[in-house]
């Protein structure tokens, strides 16, 4: 039997991640003041929060929901039993965010760590259903790779780092080429502006989980003042899962980050979030007045009702949206994606297909947003399967599929049950693939229904609208897609409109009320131009002088 989820309504969800954010801007103060104990300073809160903040609330929203599904399965099958980990196996520690997330090996991504926090939880919420049962396996630190040509960009910025005094550092900035880089430098001033590519957080030779932990300096972090059964808990598991990064080995990556003196500016789009080089550097210049501009580098913020990666990103000096203002937040300014301007009006039309884009979701959830769940992945897949069963005959052979990494939903192989002659799209990268098909069909409001409408490829999008819920300023410019037949609410509508124009996409994309709503849509959440650079020069140059 397989227990009713706690998670089947956004409602849950959205209200959720209020919890898990108020809980987070509670616990900032309380930690910062005691990791200024710990290391003997008297950093502002602001400091902390840039450097831990992520952490804490990825953690926080991680440990609540398999919380509420422990208590889910207790309230729904009272005799239930589970196997558990002995308790001296149940160490949460990780050593840093990337170790902890990111890439395909994080912790939180896979089966053991996963096994350690319902162990933990189940010894805290019922033990007598425990049954102790040991695993011969050990942790070890993840390290996130960076590519060849990463590398190679740091290999060739080092020299100019270490003589580098100018007032602009742009860093992880995810979708800004190495050209557009060379190109903002050209007119800013090679003096002024750096570009800052981040490295692996490497350990220091020698150390591990294991002989680098110091059980003195996490009774530091221990909190009272819960205020409900959960609080407790999390409390008590906090200072054990806390990253060695921002503890124990704290001086080591602090001492590490170069010094900029004349720094004003930071700017990062993923870097703030994932990356520990990029975080210690923005921790340490805002001690010397340095401003932190956060850059938006994907789909769903200003739309879903919740992105808590949005929240995050807020809480810097400035957010430099792709369009979006939330009723003109003070903090939020619009300007022109480098990214997305080069890949306006790019439709080559030159292969006879449908471009299918999935996407998917990893086994173990780790954020509280308005995407799929774990939960949503069966009526997901489900929906695929009514699409292709009801495209046309004719058409049935004309689809590529560009799949998603695989995380454990065998995705490829279902896809290849529901329709038997599908090719997949796995040669180059996924906009070249949009630029070069006849029409594309996504199933989620993710950054690729951006890309496709900036494209200005013919483009029919649907999905689940009781799990993707979006704001209510942005639901009036969903609705415009609505109307003239763009999104849809469910799969047989979507292949109603494929079945119907695939002959000629074009007759209807570039009719003038599509048109118009395409445009509209894209300068509120896709906003391209052709003079991108000239108005990123003049808004840095502010930075400047």
């Amino acid at each position: 039997m397989i227990a009713s989820s706690p998670w089947l309504t956004a409602k849950k969800r959205n209200d959720a991640f209020v919890y898990c954010y108020d809980l987070y801007k509670r616990i900032v103060p309380l930690i910062s003041e005691r990791l200024n104990i710990i290391h003997e300073v008297t950093y502002p809160e602001k400091y902390w929060r840039v450097l831990v903040g992520p952490w804490l609330l990825r953690f926080i929203i991680i440990v609540f929901a398999r919380y509420k599904r422990i208590e889910n399965a207790v309230r729904l099958y009272p005799e239930f039993y589970t196997y558990v980990l002995p308790k001296c196996k149940c160490k949460t520690v990780s050593y840093s965010y990337e170790d902890f997330i990111s890439g395909r090996n994080g912790k939180v991504r896979g089966d053991y760590y996963n096994l350690i926090l319902f162990s933990l939880l189940i010894y805290e919420i019922c033990p007598d259903k425990a049954i102790e049962k040991d695993i011969n396996y050990k942790l070890e630190i993840n390290i996130t790779r960076r590519g060849w040509k990463r590398k190679l960009f740091n290999v060739l910025q080092k020299p100019m780092e270490l003589s580098f005094n100018g007032s602009i550092i742009l860093s992880e900035m995810y979708h800004l080429s190495i050209k557009d880089l060379i190109l903002l430098k050209m007119r800013l001033g090679f003096n002024n502006v750096h570009g800052l590519s981040s490295v692996e957080t490497k350990p220091q030779s020698g150390i591990t989980l294991e002989n680098a932990y110091s059980v003195r300096l996490r009774a530091g972090l221990r909190l009272e003042g819960s205020t409900d059964a959960f609080q407790s808990i999390f409390f008590r598991i906090l200072p054990e899962a806390f990253p060695m990064c921002y503890l124990e080995m704290y001086r080591y990556h602090k001492n590490k980050v170069g010094k900029f003196s004349s720094l004003k500016v930071l700017f990062s789009s993923v870097g703030f979030e994932s990356s520990e080089t990029v975080k210690f550097l923005a921790a340490e210049s805002i001690l010397r007045g340095t401003k932190l501009i956060e850059v938006q580098h994907g789909g769903g913020y200003g739309m879903w009702f919740n992105v808590p990666g949005e929240n995050i990103a807020l809480e810097k000096d400035l957010f430099y949206s792709w369009g979006w203002d939330s009723y003109r937040n003070k903090k939020i300014k619009t300007m022109p994606s480098p990214y997305l301007s080069g890949l306006n009006e790019t439709h080559l039309n030159v292969i006879d297909k449908i471009l299918f884009i999935g996407t998917n979701e990893e086994r173990y959830e780790f954020r509280f947003a308005s995407v799929i769940f774990p939960d949503d992945i069966s009526k997901y897949f489900n929906d695929k399967r009514i699409f292709f069963q009801n495209l046309s005959t004719a058409l049935k052979d004309k689809v590529l599929y560009r799949a998603n990494r695989e995380v454990g939903w065998n995705e490829q192989k279902f896809i290849k049950s529901s329709c038997p002659n599908v090719e997949f799209a796995t040669k180059w990268r996924l906009v070249e693939w949009m630029k070069k098909t006849k029409m594309v069909v996504i199933d989620h409001p993710h950054t690729s229904f951006l890309e496709a409408l900036t494209i200005n490829v013919p483009s029919v999008f649907y999905w689940d609208h009781e799990v993707y819920t979006m704001r209510p300023e942005a639901e009036p410019y969903f609705q415009t897609l609505r109307d003239v037949g763009i999104l849809y609410r469910d799969p047989i509508s979507a292949v109603e409109k494929v079945n119907e124009i695939f002959d000629n996409p074009g007759e209807w994309w570039l009719s003038d009320k599509v048109k118009n709503a395409r445009k509209e849509f894209c300068s509120r959440f896709a906003y391209a131009r052709r003079d991108w650079l000239d108005v990123w020069v003049k808004e840095l140059r502010k930075f400047i002088y």
